[in-house]
């Protein structure tokens, strides 16, 4: 469901849960603009999807989505690439209804986004999901997002070949920072309950074809919530080594 909101206004949301959706009423923003003009290929109003009201922080996500008819755009509402196709967002506001503060998550920064998950004990989607274990206090207080950033294949822009990165912010959008290591491509991740560390599943393009996709092999990595610092690989290469080794041996290859 799409709506549009000029530089002049905001659609309001009506809860659903922790989580809420916009209704038809309408709240200004605390200033207006009246200096914009409208023209053809002129961004005039601001076009998200479905909005999310965030937990009791008083926060409201709007994501974008692109709006410009008639350009083709790598991010926004849509990307294909051989024939793939699927809802991105090219940023997020972050809305305050308290103060009417509104921000991009991050301003400076050209990105597709391609999923993002707000956790809590009460959300029972994606990845995320019942964060009730001990030592998961800090996913609780996380906002997750899956995102395309950078031309890793050096074909002139970010498009659904390039990897796509791990990023968490806190809940009102602050704090956004890369958690998965470059290039490697994000398949999935999950909270392990006892310690409350991330465990992440990514992608190398091993195969060097400029891709990250099924035929090339996925790997492990760990990421602290609590203390932050690099991802960090499951398995050392000494391990590594040893059980490769140990394979070998056990299924050697038939001459």
């Amino acid at each position: 469901m799409r709506k549009y909101l000029g530089y002049l206004f905001l659609t309001t949301l009506s809860f659903t849960g922790c989580l809420g959706e916009t209704d038809k009423r309408d709240v200004e923003f605390s200033e207006r603009d009246t200096s914009a003009t409208t023209s053809p290929g002129h961004l005039s109003t601001i076009s998200y999807e479905t909005s999310k009201i965030i937990d009791s922080t008083g926060y409201v996500m709007f994501p974008l989505i692109g709006i410009v008819e008639g350009q083709e755009q790598n991010g926004g509402d849509s990307y294909s690439s051989k024939g793939y196709r699927a809802s991105t967002y090219w940023n997020i506001v972050f809305y305050n209804s308290e103060n009417k503060e509104q921000r991009l998550l991050t301003p400076d920064r050209k990105l597709i986004i391609t999923g993002y998950n707000i956790a809590s004990s009460s959300d029972d989607s994606g990845p995320i999901n019942k964060v009730t274990g001990p030592g998961t206090a800090e996913v609780s207080k996380l906002i997750f997002y899956k995102m395309i950033c950078e031309d890793v294949n050096k074909n002139g822009g970010i498009d659904i070949d390039d990897p796509e990165y791990l990023f968490i912010s806190d809940k009102i959008g602050k704090g956004f920072k890369q958690i998965s290591p470059f290039d490697l491509s994000v398949t999935g991740w999950s909270v392990i309950d006892k310690t409350g560390l991330l465990l992440i599943n990514a992608r190398p393009d091993s195969n060097k074809d400029g891709k990250f996709d099924s035929d090339d092999r996925d790997v492990c990595y760990l990421y602290d919530l609590k203390n932050g610092g690099d991802a960090k690989p499951v398995f050392s290469k000494e391990f590594s080594r040893s059980v490769v080794n140990t394979y070998k041996k056990q299924w050697p290859v038939k001459k």
